[in-house]
């Protein structure tokens, strides 16, 4: 109870999306389907977690392009790509959704998620409204 109470203490908010954007090539709604690399648990999931790779099936891209990146198509015909889940304190599962934001590397098209928290970082409106008032030259429609 006091690990958990000094960690809520001590997390970090996420980071503003104003800094995230540069770095942002990709924004897509998409679901976990598949995890490639397993993550382990620390003692009681406390703590950084290793880095993942997952599948990603893509339910609609919000901002960027797919057509070099995708790696499959699932059984209905949705793009499926693979990223990189860099170590931090979460996990993720199959089953898990939400809008992500991705690092994709101009070399070798290398997918890494952006944020501390996995699809929770931000929501939907909050990208939304964070492109409308931005407008990222990089994230053009």
């Amino acid at each position: 109870m006091i690990a958990l109470a000094l960690l809520l203490a001590f997390a970090k908010p996420p980071e503003p999306l104003e800094e995230i954007f540069p770095q942002t090539q990709l924004i897509v709604d998409a679901v976990v389907v598949e995890v490639k690399a397993p993550a382990m648990k620390g003692p009681m999931g406390v703590g950084d977690q290793p880095g993942q790779m997952v599948t990603l099936e893509v339910t609609k891209v919000i901002r960027g392009s797919l057509d070099p990146l995708v790696s499959a198509r699932g059984p209905d015909s949705k793009a499926r790509i693979v990223v990189e889940k860099p170590i931090n304190g979460y996990s993720l599962k199959a089953g898990v959704k939400g809008p992500w934001l991705i690092h994709v590397d101009e070399k070798n098209h290398a997918m890494t998620i952006l944020g501390r928290y996995g699809p929770d970082t931000w929501t939907f409106e909050k990208i939304d409204e964070k492109l409308k008032e931005l407008d990222p030259a990089n994230l053009k429609m």
